[in-house]
């Protein structure tokens, strides 16, 4: 007697010895032939854009909780352009979210979103950062009296002098 595919999601579901069965014979058969699914799957990914959405909006709900209308919500505010810097993007926007809490913050462009990382979040870090860069650009920080100036020479310092806009040699 031929089951019907009922039968066959009820068993699958009520026998475990008979799911382990199954899932380890699936595991084989899908080992031995990755070559051609991953080569399937990656030709529908580059030639189908609904597929490529599909799977992008999978992979933003699981990850993220983010459900495509409030993704789309989140790209409509910020008209498609980082959050921080505000340029177009040249690969897409990534998702940014706080690790403690989980919340997507929005979307920054893959350099913004690298430099957040790397700064593990911390603000006072970032604003640290910020200073410095400041100050090696010659542009004195709020309290900084004089800007150091390393030049190629060995042993050679040049001080910028914030206030008279002097220059010391040392």
């Amino acid at each position: 007697m031929a089951f019907t595919n009922k039968q066959h999601r009820q068993r699958y579901a009520d026998d475990e010895e008979h799911r382990a069965r199954k899932l380890a014979a699936n595991k084989v058969w899908r080992t031995e032939h990755s070559k051609e699914l991953n080569a399937a799957w990656s030709e529908r990914w580059h030639t189908d854009p609904e597929f490529r959405a599909s799977k992008q909006a999978q992979r933003r709900l699981r990850k993220y909780g983010l459900t495509p209308e409030q993704y789309q919500r989140l790209l409509d505010e910020s008209n498609g352009l980082c959050i921080i810097c505000k340029l177009a993007p040249a690969r897409g926007l990534c998702i940014d979210h706080d690790h403690r809490t989980k919340q997507v913050r929005g979307l920054p462009c893959s350099n913004c979103n690298s430099g957040l990382g790397f700064f593990a979040d911390d603000p006072k870090r970032m604003r640290a950062a910020a200073d410095y860069v400041e100050r090696a650009n010659g542009a004195a920080a709020p309290g900084v009296r004089a800007t150091l100036v390393l030049r190629a020479e060995a042993g050679h310092f040049l001080v910028r002098d914030a206030d008279a806009g002097r220059r010391h040699s040392s």
